[in-house]
């Protein structure tokens, strides 16, 4: 099966942000940004960039240009700590499956009040709010045990899949039921994980999604943290020395020691891909 990437990636390009679209959302993540940067520095949370945002960081001094969001990594403590003032914010609000039953990731979301940036797989009735975000990936300790590390992946990911066919079930989204009359590949792609969503729908997205929170909370600390669904890798230490980093007109913290950690996820990540590989967002409305 392929993935909802490479199905957008093939199928969907008219729904693509142009250059004057991705700016002016970019515009308004670094803002929304800044607020979390500020509640974070004035609470003593500590967050670092990560992925695409931190390449950006590193290699553009801000944006990746064809990115449009922002992605950071804190501890499951610290964005407790997030939790609990953002929800005493007025412009600004947490999406995460404390608040809203029906949200089917166990990454949370700081948004903006007031915007909408619906993407592809959000069905248009889902009652799950949807703006200009920054993600929040969370970090759990490695299981030291390679076989238990191996299996709790894996269990993770299920969890994680069968929270999102479930919402792909209960919320259908129109623009892709339309694709799927044109291209068989889309059909069968979207019908298969309905169907497997189907039989998720037993349970509610809320319990797959506190079962997927469960599978790290027992492991003790070791070196290394684990990054939500993308399991990349990220050494303790790395997460404890974090430096300013130039992003835009503003400032970011990021991982003194970058280098290792950039390579790790991106290989030569100092080459700029080539235009097919540029790939930004699929958007079906826009407010901001």
């Amino acid at each position: 099966m392929l993935n909802s990437d490479q199905i957008e990636s093939k199928y969907f390009t008219e729904y693509r942000l142009d250059d004057n679209g991705i700016k002016k959302v970019q515009a308004k993540t670094l803002e929304l940004m800044k607020i979390v940067h500020k509640i974070c520095i004035e609470n003593d949370i500590k967050y670092t960039l990560v992925f695409g945002t931190f390449l950006g960081a590193v290699r553009h001094k801000g944006f990746i240009p064809w990115d449009d969001d922002i992605d950071i990594a804190m501890t499951r403590e610290n964005y407790k700590k997030l939790l609990d003032i953002i929800n005493k914010q007025k412009d600004i609000h947490m999406v995460c499956n404390e608040k809203y039953k029906d949200y089917p990731r166990d990454i949370p979301k700081v948004e903006m009040k007031g915007t909408t940036v619906l993407h592809l797989y959000t069905g248009e009735k889902c009652p799950v709010p949807s703006g200009v975000f920054v993600d929040i990936f969370l970090l759990d300790y490695v299981n030291s045990n390679s076989k238990i590390d191996k299996k709790q992946n894996r269990k993770y990911r299920i969890y994680n899949w069968l929270a999102s066919f479930s919402s792909n079930y209960k919320y259908v989204d129109n623009a892709i039921v339309e694709k799927g009359k044109e291209f068989k590949e889309v059909k069968k792609n979207y019908n298969q994980r309905r169907f497997i969503g189907f039989f998720a729908n037993i349970f509610t997205i809320k319990f797959w999604v506190n079962n997927a929170k469960k599978v790290f909370s027992k492991n003790v600390p070791s070196n290394y943290y684990r990054t939500a669904l993308d399991q990349r890798i990220m050494k303790v230490n790395y997460y404890e020395n974090v430096k300013l980093y130039d992003f835009e007109d503003t400032q970011f913290f990021g991982l003194e020691e970058y280098d290792e950690f950039l390579k790790y996820c991106y290989g030569d990540y100092m080459k700029i891909p080539e235009g097919a590989d540029r790939i930004s967002h699929c958007v079906k409305e826009l407010k901001l």
